[in-house]
């Protein structure tokens, strides 16, 4: 498990949460487990990056002083019932993080998940990423934001379990994240964001 940065994702069929953890934790580079499955993380563009920037910016001076708070990309999420880790470009925590272990770097309980979409990435975000991510009891929002063009879709859980779906596009729309009751306008989220 030595190699895992180096051997070709498909060498390992299988994978152990403690596994994994155990490889990753010792990685020079990020990896998703996804249901056992290790699956290599690719470098973000310029525009992903300056996408999650403004975001973390927007959402973490919004929450100044707030019970819920925002992360970046480093802290990855735990699927405990799918055996799958993921790093979400930004996820939001409303009340106490719920942690895996004493190593404080796996949780539990994200209210928000964040996912800034490129063209490599964008099914397995909105497929089985987003399957995988239903199964966490705390989550409330999936909101997916391309990267290619100013579009924003919000997928937020209902009181009776469903997810409802809406889109909102151009400059001067404004993405409504219900979690935490924030508005912030996608011309501040595209910001210095060529296409």
């Amino acid at each position: 498990m030595e190699n895992i940065t180096k051997e070709p994702a498909v060498k390992y069929n299988y994978l152990s949460a403690e596994e994994y953890l155990e490889a990753e934790r010792k990685a020079t580079e990020k990896h998703e487990l996804m249901n056992g499955k290790i699956i290599t993380m690719q470098g973000a563009s310029l525009r992903h990056n300056r996408i999650t920037g403004n975001l973390i910016a927007e959402i973490g001076s919004f929450l100044k002083n707030k019970t819920c708070e925002v992360f970046p990309s480093d802290l990855r999420v735990n699927i405990p019932s799918t055996n799958s880790f993921c790093y979400p470009d930004l996820t939001i925590v409303c009340g106490k993080p719920e942690l895996l272990d004493e190593h404080f770097d796996n949780l539990l309980n994200p209210s928000v998940i964040i996912e800034v979409l490129s063209p490599s990435t964008e099914s397995y975000d909105r497929g089985n990423k987003f399957f995988t991510y239903q199964q966490i009891p705390a989550l409330k929002e999936y909101i997916l934001v391309d990267s290619s063009a100013i579009s924003i879709q919000t997928i937020v859980k209902k009181d009776d379990g469903l997810w409802k779906f809406e889109s909102v596009s151009g400059l001067s729309a404004v993405l409504h994240i219900s979690t935490i009751d924030q508005q912030i306008l996608l011309s501040d989220i595209y910001r210095k964001v060529e296409f």
